[in-house]
């Protein structure tokens, strides 16, 4: 593996990010945001999405992987800098509403110039505050709007819990597996991509998994370690 790639970055899934998922990820990249070349994507970036998602669904190629991304972050002289492997730009695009963005490194706080998405990676920003009272203990229920495109009206829920991996909401408004959303609270801007809904009453119940994040606030701990 070039150590110059980070697989899991390039899917936008978790380290422990479960098959599933990732095959997810994989179909949302490939069609909803149409990577694949047939649908007007880049050649070069759908032959790296696929390469990384061969690496990560095949076993052996996975724990190969695992273990050389482990050994590319130990310290050595001959590494380079943690600036040229940081994801947390987009690649070249709002991964929500895809308009134009800068292919340069961001900082965590942008965000998206057409629809106010943030830009920055949700890996980087749980690393960064694991293990660290670095996030503002936030109310697990608590109103939030969400889009399920843009331009267009926002939809409203009622969070359940939040992690620095995803949160729980409940809502109205029906939504489906591997739909891609924009959320806007207290707590944070994310873009988010809808792991399971459940009809609770009247209402739904909704799991999703952060790609984007951005906190809108830094100080004390979060509610909660799961989504």
């Amino acid at each position: 593996m070039d150590d110059t790639e980070d697989y899991l970055s390039i899917l936008y899934v978790h380290h422990d990010a479960p098959v599933e998922i990732i095959k997810s990820s994989y179909r949302t990249l490939m069609q909803r945001l149409k990577q694949h070349p047939d649908l007007g994507g880049d050649h070069d970036n759908a032959s790296l999405i696929n390469q990384a998602y061969t690496t990560l669904t095949d076993a052996a190629k996975r724990a190969e992987y695992d273990r050389t991304r482990t050994a590319a972050r130990k310290p050595s002289k001959s590494r380079r800098p943690k600036s040229r492997t940081n994801r947390s730009s987009a690649p070249g695009q709002c991964v929500f509403c895809k308009a134009p963005q800068p292919k340069t490194a961001m900082p965590k706080e942008a965000l998206c110039d057409n629809c106010m998405s943030p830009l920055y990676r949700s890996e980087h920003q749980a690393v960064e505050t694991s293990g660290r009272r670095a996030l503002e203990r936030f109310a697990k229920q608590q109103p939030i709007s969400f889009y399920t495109a843009w331009p267009d009206r926002a939809k409203s829920g009622n969070t359940l819990d939040i992690s620095l991996n995803g949160m729980q909401f409940s809502t109205k408004a029906s939504l489906a597996v591997d739909q891609l959303i924009k959320i806007d609270c207290d707590a944070c801007r994310a873009i988010a991509r809808v792991a399971h809904i459940e009809r609770k009453g009247r209402s739904w119940v909704v799991g999703v998994e952060f790609i984007n994040l951005r906190f809108e606030k830094a100080k004390g701990t979060f509610v909660s370690t799961r989504a």
